[in-house]
């Protein structure tokens, strides 16, 4: 999915969320629900990927004063850069291997109360992926042809979030935010033709999202 698809799926989402958000409550009062679809973006030292994009929605509850439950379900596409150079080949031509799939999320947040129009807050919690990587195949700069085959098993993600949330307009809160995550990965990634084999273990990733709150 190209840039421009993830944006025009976003301002979806924010257009659904200003129509379901008519409803009027009182700006700056804690909500018990809230739901917000987001766009994150984070970035890591290129394997498997520099920049990982992921859309989808995510829900608070408030658990006692502000204190929030929360639960996201995300989407993602995006490249497996280069995976034959794990095995030490020397490919022809670049290429990737496309990866998709979903990220479920659920964690706490704890909201500092500024004012009736900003509530910055910290949060923590766990992930779980359910991905695949597409096979790639080409040839090597010694003429020997590859196959590579990915195997991502489910990976564990704690993380770390933080961000503001800034009531534009009733019960809808513009939401910005800083994400780190540590990725307790397990692929193994193989070429069948050689049987050349190699793994990725954990990563780290950081970045940022942006969302639009709807409170209930």
């Amino acid at each position: 999915m190209r840039t421009s698809e993830w944006i025009v799926a976003l301002l979806s989402l924010l257009l659904v969320a200003h129509v379901v958000g008519l409803p009027k409550v009182c700006a700056g009062a804690e909500k018990r629900y809230s739901l917000m679809p987001h766009l994150t973006i984070t970035t890591g030292n290129g394997e498997p990927a520099h920049d990982i994009p992921k859309i989808g929605l995510k829900g608070r509850y408030l658990l006692s004063r502000l204190l929030y439950l929360t639960l996201s379900l995300d989407y993602t596409e995006y490249d497996f850069e280069r995976p034959y150079k794990l095995l030490g080949i020397n490919a022809t031509k670049e290429m990737d291997a496309h990866v998709s799939g979903m990220y479920l999320d659920i964690g706490t947040e704890r909201e500092f109360y500024l004012n009736r129009m900003l509530q910055p807050y910290i949060g923590v919690g766990v992930g779980l992926t359910f991905i695949d990587a597409d096979d790639i195949s080409g040839r090597a700069l010694n003429g020997d042809r590859f196959r590579i085959e990915t195997e991502t098993d489910t990976e564990y993600i704690p993380y770390f979030n933080s961000g503001v949330r800034w009531v534009v307009w009733n019960n809808l809160s513009l939401d910005v935010g800083t994400r780190f995550q540590y990725h307790l990965a397990d692929w193994v990634v193989t070429d069948r033709v050689s049987r050349l084999s190699n793994n990725i273990d954990d990563y780290f990733q950081y970045g940022g999202y942006i969302g639009i709150s709807v409170g209930f």
